[in-house]
């Protein structure tokens, strides 16, 4: 049985890793969970459960009830009041409404199209013709040069020139070229066409962002911007080695992490500071004095069940 949050790290887990070491061994080794998120986090992850619903059933009425359920009874105060169902329904059903995806051809496949000798695990239902539709499915692939890897692509996309991964980007700055464009030398898409290629025995060369402004004009009737945008990338084979180099990198700080610091104190693991700071969920235990972090813990943070 493969344990896929470490046996096949996902692309979380490795860029987590590779940022700091010290959220990384709070997160996945200490399986510490804050209850403050960052608003504009939280929208995101209800729209993808919304986009996911939309995607696999083209049913609009459910993806919005799909987010209703996604939100619960979060809600938000202060510079964030704006950060509500309501604005991310408006956002949702602007997107439902546009022609923006209508053109998709969503990918589906049957069991007898993956190699089986690269699928280590699945976890993906069939639907009622029994086809696998590739939105937010999830694989444990073992790929050439790498090793087991633990991938969920938002959509994967059947194009006139082969196949295309795509990942949902939900954002509270104003789109642009210029914020997405640097996406192509990352390596989250790299990763999924590199999986998707091992396991259905076919090139996967394009990935792209379906960049969704969900920022706060853009739930006003007036709004006269872009909501959404699609910027696609293609990858040669340099691309794809640089990933898998990156790749390599992040599972050996893994296992270094693993093995040296389980039971260790958190701020033994070298912290990486930076902008992202303003955003970890774990910046209270960096700046609190040793003697004060137990009650930290406690207060604010809970154990992961696994």
């Amino acid at each position: 049985m493969i344990h896929s949050t470490w046996d096949a790290p996902s692309h979380s887990r490795l860029a987590c890793v590779l940022s700091c070491e010290r959220k990384y061994f709070n997160k996945y080794i200490l399986g510490l969970e804050s209850p403050d998120q960052f608003p504009p986090a939280y929208m995101g992850q209800a729209m993808h459960v919304a986009l996911e619903h939309w995607h696999r059933t083209g049913d609009s009425s459910g993806a919005r009830t799909a987010l209703d359920i996604a939100w619960g009874g979060q809600r938000f105060y202060g510079d964030w009041a704006w950060v509500s169902p309501g604005h991310a329904d408006i956002v949702l059903q602007h997107y439902l409404e546009s022609k923006h995806t209508q053109d998709w051809e969503i990918v589906k496949l049957r069991r007898s199209d993956l190699d089986a000798s690269r699928l280590l695990e699945t976890d993906v239902q069939e639907d009622s013709a029994g086809f696998l539709v590739m939105a937010e499915a999830s694989f444990v692939v073992n790929v050439p040069g790498m090793g087991p890897v633990n991938v969920r692509p938002d959509v994967l996309l059947k194009t006139p020139s082969g196949l295309r991964v795509v990942d949902h980007k939900t954002t509270t700055a104003y789109l642009g070229a210029k914020l997405y464009n640097r996406t192509k030398f990352e390596h989250q898409l790299r990763l999924y066409a590199l999986a998707f290629s091992a396991l259905l025995g076919q090139p996967v060369l394009e990935g792209a962002c379906n960049a969704i402004y969900s920022g706060f004009n853009a739930g006003t009737v007036n709004f006269k911007g872009k909501r959404f945008e699609f910027y696609p990338f293609d990858y040669s084979p340099a691309d794809f080695e640089e990933t898998k180099a990156w790749y390599r990198s992040g599972v050996e700080k893994m296992r270094y992490m693993q093995e040296n610091f389980t039971q260790h104190d958190e701020l033994s693991a070298p912290q990486n500071p930076g902008d992202h700071c303003g955003y970890c969920d774990y910046g209270k235990l960096c700046s609190a004095p040793a003697a004060l972090r137990p009650g930290l813990v406690k207060i604010n943070y809970k154990r992961k069940v696994a």
